[in-house]
């Protein structure tokens, strides 16, 4: 199940927030030794604010996978912490959104379906892009999510050079734009098992998002 967590209806999901929080910190400062704050087995940072959607993977009580949203008028890490790497063209703007955070984190035994999990959460961060008449998505993200972002069919365009991080991966910035085009390219490049079904996008689906309500739990 996808969830997205909105400000709005972030009450509804403490839970499954929580276990997010500590799923990151396996992922980013356990696994891949990020210099990042954290607390008591909880990666959070500055960013994770009000502001922020979350969107989770979690089947069967396990997180598997997710990314955190923010909408670029309110802080966001690219902007705050490495303006550089947007070519000094630094958005605030409440139809741009940054990605980040972004990992898929699978038990062995879906190792082959790894590329297909990236694809289904590519999937639901461009829905919500929908839903939100986002424009443009940026993010700092690693050279190997670049790759398959092209792979399938996002037109993804960089804003810096590959670069080392002091804990030793690469990184690269980089900006996509948002649409319902862009959404079907990738539902079409996965399998049929893990095609998301929506409930009917009704005007009072759509209000959710910034009225709040649990609705935006139903992606499955």
């Amino acid at each position: 199940m996808i969830f997205y967590i909105t400000p709005a209806n972030k009450d509804f999901f403490k839970e499954t927030l929580d276990r997010y929080f500590q799923k990151r910190y396996d992922v980013f400062v356990v696994k891949r030794k990020w210099d990042i704050p954290h607390n008591e087995g909880r990666e959070m940072d500055q960013f994770d604010t009000e502001f922020a959607t979350h969107i989770i993977w979690e089947e069967n009580g396990k997180i598997l996978g997710g990314a955190r949203l923010l909408p670029t008028h309110q802080p966001y890490l690219l902007g705050d912490m490495f303006p550089e790497l947007l070519e000094n063209a630094i958005p605030r703007d409440p139809r741009v959104w940054e990605i980040s955070r972004f990992f898929i984190d699978l038990p062995p035994e879906f190792d082959r379906a790894a590329n297909p999990a990236v694809r289904r959460l590519f999937y639901s961060i461009f829905e919500f892009g929908c839903l939100v008449n986002a424009k443009e998505f940026i993010a700092l993200t690693e050279p190997h999510i670049e790759t398959m972002m092209r792979y399938i069919n996002i037109p993804w365009e960089r804003t810096s050079k590959i670069f080392t991080i002091p804990e030793g991966g690469q990184m690269v910035s980089g900006k996509t734009r948002v649409s319902l085009d862009i959404c079907n390219r990738i539902r079409e490049t996965l399998p049929e098992q893990m095609i998301p079904t929506w409930i009917p996008l009704t005007p009072s689906l759509l209000k959710s998002v910034t009225q709040g309500s649990n609705q935006l739990s139903l992606l499955k």
